[in-house]
């Protein structure tokens, strides 16, 4: 069963067309749009209901309609999304799914992308401890685990891809406190000791660049691996 993230099809195809088959005139190209996939059926539509907004917003990666959600105060909104040739597999499949081994994993990305990157100090000692301190950081990261997560919604939708097959697509939003992550960040970053003051500045700095990042990670929407 093959899973990805759910964001569209957006890719283009060229065609090449002949102006006519004496002209001397120079081929031309077109290009044409690749037909987006057909929503065919989904949860509900036997009701006369449509696919809800918070879907569109998960396929769109819009973090702000998402957090917007009055279920989210207070809260930061995590999605997952899987998708499968059996409705009912997948669902078992997506719903199975370690949403804090997604979540750990996704911040440890972050982190490890940004980490030590906006620290001071162009001395080559400053960049060996700020290297140093990086590198605690992105292992604490690497080894963290979090938990408190709440399953809010999910929602399946089946479509018709541009190649004539049919996929269904099986989403789940999920939720943490923010509170509640906050402070399994801190703990985490509590863990790494500076040994002088340099250090410790630089490990300050690199600790609250870990923390917007580790924070601004949620909202995005994770295929299930």
């Amino acid at each position: 069963m093959h899973s990805r993230l759910v964001n569209g099809l957006a890719a283009a195809v060229a065609a090449a067309v002949l102006a006519g088959c004496a002209s001397t005139s120079p081929v031309k190209n077109e290009v044409k749009p690749v037909s987006a996939p057909v929503l065919i059926d989904w949860q509900g539509s036997e009701l006369g209901g449509m696919p809800p907004e918070w879907v569109s917003a998960v396929n769109n990666s819009d973090k702000g309609a998402l957090m917007r959600l009055p279920e989210m105060e207070g809260k930061i909104p995590f999605s997952v999304t899987g998708t499968g040739q059996d409705r009912d597999l997948l669902k078992i499949w997506v719903d199975t799914n370690d949403a804090s081994a997604e979540l750990s994993k996704l911040i440890k990305e972050n982190v490890t992308a940004t980490a030590g990157t906006g620290t001071r100090g162009n001395k080559d000692e400053d960049k060996e401890a700020a290297k140093k301190m990086a590198q605690a950081v992105v292992t604490v990261f690497s080894n963290a685990q979090f938990s408190g997560f709440m399953k809010e919604r999910d929602f399946w939708t089946q479509v018709r891809r541009q190649d004539g097959q049919t996929e269904y697509r099986y989403y789940v939003l999920y939720s943490i406190e923010r509170e509640n992550l906050a402070h399994q960040i801190d703990v985490a970053l509590g863990k790494i000791s500076a040994e002088n003051a340099k250090e410790q500045e630089l490990l300050d700095e690199i600790s609250e660049q870990a923390k917007i990042t580790a924070m601004s990670a949620l909202g995005t929407t994770q295929a299930v691996n």
